[in-house]
């Protein structure tokens, strides 16, 4: 992947970004390096120690059953065996989910079951104390320029939510207070639903009374201005809400294959989902989920418009173009120059996963066959230059879009300002010419 694939790509996502329509997809990987500041045993957060966590579970059942006749001993645990070793190597943690509740047994209370697997297996709870990553903390500045007002996140965790708070000067305590205002029993009414600065949307109820919310306007909170409201779209479900709920929450917490195979009652979601892959960029940070209602809906959506398009609009674009060198005349047919919605997505590692490559993919054959899917990859061979490192962080990725995002800003204010002051010099000249006898 070139340079020059690289920077036509990032100034398309930069250019998304400044006309506020880009919306980051977040995955486990943001948060991955975010450490917990309270002491805890565990990174609980890490995709590997969960995927630890229930497999040791599933294998203390394994040891009580492995003599018995149940399911062919499909179960046991040990040597070559061993059914989930190629799970927990691979890191199937919705599969391996889905196991550890069938083990728990069909008769009983599923509630307390599935409350048993997010509570005590994963502690999905001690998520509330994870601290915020440098990324989080860029894309709450971009949130407060009003540039990114929605995000889309399958983690859990409120780091998103606790930066945008903290960049207002909040301390961990009063950030816990806004974070609670919008679970108070009078949030839901005309007069007090606008209470927080940044609203959490996990189920149909929250959705109806938050997706719209522009601006912030609780006047008890002392803020100078009117601040935008950031909205984060959590998917999956949200660890602060088991603090917050009563225990019928912990069957909002999605894990296992059956709850990931389609929407079902979250429509609202899918909904949200599918109109975002129509309209705006989605960035895709840290994500490398194969979800199957995720990729499914992406397939359909980019499929959509499949026979809008001919295979030798690209062909002869280029034609047309061959001997141009002007930017503006040599892309003038390139994808990143005729459409409004295409998915940009980072890689941590060296090389694009399956589900990277499937994103970029099923976009490029749905608008142009011709159209190369490598283009929407951000990694650190095409972002970090001259450099060591051979991967892509959150952290550097997010530091590299701010501060291209702020030069762009910084020269716009600083062009609008020397206008401004030359149009007022010129007037007081004039009016003092005028004002000779």
């Amino acid at each position: 992947m070139d340079s020059n694939m690289s920077s036509e790509t990032f100034r398309y996502l930069i250019w998304q970004i400044l006309n506020e329509n880009c919306t980051p997809v977040l995955g486990a990987g943001v948060s991955f390096d975010s450490k917990y500041e309270i002491k805890i045993p565990e990174e609980y957060h890490k995709t590997e120690v969960m995927v630890k966590n229930i497999a040791n579970k599933i294998c203390s059942f394994c040891e009580r059953i492995s003599n018995s006749s149940i399911n062919g001993n499909i179960y046991e645990c040990c040597g070559k065996k061993c059914s989930i070793k190629n799970e927990v190597k691979n890191k199937q943690l919705s599969v391996l989910s889905q196991r550890l509740v069938w083990l728990m047994g069909e008769n009983g209370n599923f509630q307390k079951r599935y409350e048993k697997l997010v509570s005590e297996v994963l502690k999905i709870e001690k998520f509330n104390y994870l601290i915020p990553t440098k990324a989080h903390y860029y894309l709450a500045f971009l949130a407060r320029e009003g540039l990114i007002t929605e995000v889309i996140t399958t983690n859990y965790d409120t780091l998103l939510e606790k930066a945008y708070l903290k960049t207002f000067g909040f301390g961990n305590k009063k950030t816990n207070e806004l974070l609670k205002l919008q679970n108070e029993k009078n949030t839901y009414n005309e007069v007090s639903y606008r209470k927080s600065i940044v609203v959490r949307i996990y189920d149909r109820k929250s959705f109806a009374r938050f997706s719209s919310l522009k601006r912030f306007e609780n006047k008890t909170v002392k803020i100078d201005d009117e601040p935008y409201v950031l909205k984060v779209y959590k998917i999956n479900g949200c660890a602060f809400e088991l603090i917050n709920e009563d225990n019928n929450f912990y069957e909002k917490i999605l894990l296992t294959s059956q709850q990931l195979q389609d929407w079902r009652e979250r429509q609202w979601a899918a909904d949200l989902f599918r109109y975002k892959l129509r309209s705006t960029t989605l960035l895709f940070i840290g994500y490398g989920s194969d979800e199957p209602q995720v990729l499914h809906t992406m397939q359909k959506v980019f499929e959509e418009s499949k026979n809008d398009f001919t295979d030798n609009e690209g062909i002869e674009a280029d034609r047309n173009d061959k001997n141009n060198e002007s930017y503006e005349g040599k892309n003038k047919k390139n994808i990143f120059r005729e459409y409004s919605n295409i998915p940009i997505i980072s890689v941590f590692e060296e090389e694009p996963s399956f589900v990277h490559k499937y994103i970029a993919r099923s976009f490029c054959e749905s608008v142009n066959k011709n159209a190369e899917w490598g283009k929407l990859i951000l990694n650190y061979k095409n972002m970090l230059k001259n450099s060591d490192k051979k991967e892509l962080p959150a952290d550097i990725l997010m530091e590299k879009i701010y501060l291209k995002v702020f030069k762009k800003l910084l020269i716009e204010a600083l062009e609008y300002s020397s206008y401004e002051t030359n149009a007022s010099f010129t007037t007081f000249n004039t009016s003092n010419i005028f004002s000779i006898k």
